[in-house]
């Protein structure tokens, strides 16, 4: 009743909304990163999936698809990628 009073629960469902949205054209960009054979591509949007999931509160997915990610630029040497990711999950690197 008070998040109704508030208008909460509207500003809730925007957010999660949105985040669906996020988490959809993510997925996305993932699969035409893997389509057209783009590493970098797959890297970035890996770990985009996985800041999504960790703003839901999904940390063990999370960190999965950031790894995911960090696998990805690793094997490319691609050390901005590697520094972004190690960053966000709290490695220092």
């Amino acid at each position: 009743m008070i998040m109704e009073a508030f208008g909460l629960d509207t500003k809730l469902y925007q957010i999660q909304k949105t985040s669906n949205l996020s988490l959809d054209l993510a997925l996305e960009a993932l699969t035409l990163g893997e389509n057209i054979k783009n590493d970098v591509m797959v890297g970035y949007s890996l770990h985009i999936i996985g800041f999504i999931y960790a703003l839901n509160g999904e940390h063990d997915t999370a960190l999965e698809s950031a790894m995911k990610g960090l696998k990805y630029f690793e094997s490319l040497a691609f050390q901005v990628g590697i520094a972004f990711i190690l960053s966000c999950i709290g490695i220092d690197c």
